[in-house]
């Protein structure tokens, strides 16, 4: 009997065993939060095994089998999920379920699954050999039970204590994410993300010193005003680099007509992206705030939004009518409830029963970029009031593998050989052709005198070809942060170069300068781009990682390449039990030209504390939106 009980419970441990030390994508998590985190979760199974094993097989069976369920889901789930959307989900997630059911359109990206597959059969076998040699124990055996018992609850106690003490201190310090470094993908579910609410003197102060920099050196000579209302149309290209235009191309001439509008134009060469998630991109091109990447969008939710003014609520006000363009369902991040919030009073969503009943071509997600340009123009061109449109484009996004009905390009080998990267090619040269047919529209319309056209880009991609693989984190990260930012202003005739760093924040000020609108830019934190300052700056957030660019100066967390396309995930090569603040984890560079274009850069020390002040203004950002003062 007592072999048999052993039998059983030693098989019964093994299976938790294998779930908690295998739960870093398969292997043993190399940081200390995230193995602790894992033994936390080993230690609590095993001790709800242990006990249910004092009753019947029924009962017992069911716990074993219940246990390894749970792994299976949770492990299964934060994996695909971590692929997908680069960080791992929560309780406070379940909200955005709907939204995360469609991100198995990229189900064939599934890298774990062979991993997922061992790890879950073999687990299985051992709770089904436990159930079967389980039997309830003899007297003596209860009281080795209870010992047993006591000791993972002790282990459970003590992992339990410490990981709440340090996720505390990192949620003070605004760097909290669920990230693999930090939690397993079980007890990820289980733990609440949330930023402290409460407004500090240190966030408002950080607000304050980075609009200090926004002091202005040369006036930009747009200040007269226009003397009608321009229109405006914002185009936000999904997931296109800067690093794939001129003059930064990787391979080939991937965007040949979206370079020759920069060149036309004006053009700004060291424009970033403030996060890594198409909705939060588009709020700081509308709003000029951070949405913090290590959270659930404010899209999410609007019913508690009670301080925020946005671009097209301000333009609105003054006459505008507003829309918003887009070739997929109107729920998606709950657009549908969240833009009308912020000033959008028109919204041409394209969900699959409008899809088919007005025949519309469609490529990966919902409407054919190209289709969309088209139906935006026809809907402009009838507006007989000025207008402020937003569109962000669809065709581009990941897993980029879709039926695009244009011939492969030509420097696709380029790409040596990574899929992804080639895929991601594809879909951009795509994207070039979609817009070049808009443009080529417009400039023949009438709109082309009296609307000006921004394009930009809502986010990068983490995809190289194999030489880029080998590149600096800081190249890297150039990369993916890189944006680009191109406008078309019918009064100006000339091609214009903005060199100074800006970022999407900086887009509200500058088209309320090119509109006449200049009482409203000291709503924004932003700065006019058109016009010098001091010490240009941006920031840039992938999850609770964060950037911060003054001048010549980059400053980010110590770090290396997360996985997956879209980087949403705390930097892998920290993962510390308790941090005591931010600016242990700063590395500064000091850049000597563009690091796309031969610059070169080299680490410095610098006395600012860049990265604490960066994450409090976002903090600041995101306590005020729902606050009420």
């Amino acid at each position: 009997m007592k072999r048999i009980f052993e039998s059983s419970l030693t098989c019964a441990a093994a299976m938790v065993l294998l779930f908690a030390f295998t739960s870093y994508f398969g292997r043993l998590n190399p940081h200390p939060s995230g193995m602790l985190s894992a033994v936390f979760i080993a230690s609590l199974s095993l001790s709800i095994v242990l006990i249910s094993s004092w009753f019947s097989r029924w009962i017992y069976a069911s716990t074993v089998i219940g246990v390894w369920l749970v792994h299976v889901i949770l492990s299964a789930g934060n994996w695909w999920y971590f692929q997908y959307f680069q960080t791992y989900f929560n309780y406070q997630s379940l909200s955005l379920i709907d939204d995360s059911l469609d991100s198995f359109r990229a189900i064939s990206e599934f890298s774990l699954l062979s991993d997922l597959l061992w790890i879950s059969g073999i687990g299985l076998v051992l709770a089904i050999i436990s159930i079967c040699v389980h039997s309830k124990p003899l007297t003596p055996i209860v009281k080795v039970r209870a010992v047993l018992i006591a000791f993972p609850l002790v282990i459970t106690l003590v992992a339990a204590i410490t990981l709440t003490v340090s996720f505390d201190r990192y949620r003070q310090l605004s760097v909290f994410t669920l990230s693999p470094s930090y939690v397993s993908p079980v007890h990820a579910f289980f733990v609440r993300e949330s930023l402290p609410k409460a407004l500090e003197k240190g966030q408002v102060a950080a607000e304050l010193e980075f609009k200090s920099l926004n002091r202005k050196t040369i006036s930009s000579g747009l200040d007269a005003r226009p003397s009608e209302k321009l229109n405006v149309i914002v185009i936000t290209l999904e997931s296109i680099r800067a690093s794939l235009m001129r003059p930064y191309p990787e391979v080939g001439d991937v965007t040949p007509h979206l370079n020759q509008f920069a060149n036309e134009n004006i053009k700004a060469t060291q424009f970033y992206a403030n996060t890594n998630f198409t909705v939060k991109g588009e709020t700081a091109i509308w709003c000029g705030i951070f949405d913090y990447s290590s959270k659930p969008p404010y899209s999410k939710f609007a019913d508690e939004i009670k301080n925020l003014e946005c671009l097209p609520e301000i333009l609105a006000r003054e006459g505008y009518k507003t829309l918003y363009f887009h070739g997929n369902k109107s729920q998606f991040y709950n657009r549908d409830q969240y833009l009308p919030k912020i000033g959008f009073q028109q919204l041409e969503f394209f969900d699959a029963e409008r899809r088919k009943e007005a025949n519309l071509p469609e490529i990966g997600w919902g409407v054919s970029d190209e289709a969309m340009y088209g139906l935006m123009l026809d809907k402009l061109s009838g507006e007989s009031e000025p207008f402020f449109a937003h569109i962000t484009t669809l065709s581009s996004h990941y897993p980029f593998k879709w039926e695009w009905g244009l011939p492969s390009p030509d420097y696709l080998s380029a790409a040596g050989g990574v899929e992804l990267f080639s895929n991601y090619l594809t879909a951009a040269h795509y994207e070039d052709y979609a817009f070049s047919k808009f443009w080529d529209a417009f400039r023949h319309s009438a709109l082309a005198s009296n609307t000006i056209v921004l394009v930009t880009s809502d986010h990068g991609i983490w995809a190289f070809d194999r030489d880029s693989e080998k590149a600096d984190i800081l190249i890297k990260n150039e990369q993916f942060f890189r944006m680009p930012l191109a406008i078309y202003h019918p009064y100006i005739d000339k091609p214009i170069e903005i060199t100074q760093v800006g970022s999407q924040i900086d887009i509200p000020p500058t088209l309320l300068s090119m509109l006449g609108l200049t009482k409203y830019s000291s709503n924004f934190v932003g700065k006019d781009l058109l016009t010098a300052v001091e010490k240009p700056w941006a920031i840039m957030m992938k999850s609770g990682e964060v950037s911060v660019r003054v001048g010549n100066m980059l400053c980010s967390m110590a770090s290396g390449s997360c996985g997956g396309a879209h980087q949403e995930c705390m930097a892998k090569s920290y993962g510390e039990i308790y941090l005591g603040s931010v600016g242990e984890l700063q590395k500064c560079y000091l850049l000597d030209g563009d690091p796309l274009h031969g610059g070169g850069y080299r680490q410095t020390i610098v006395s600012e504390d860049w990265l604490s002040k960066g994450l409090s203004l976002i903090s600041l950002h995101n306590n005020r939106v729902f606050s009420e003062n």
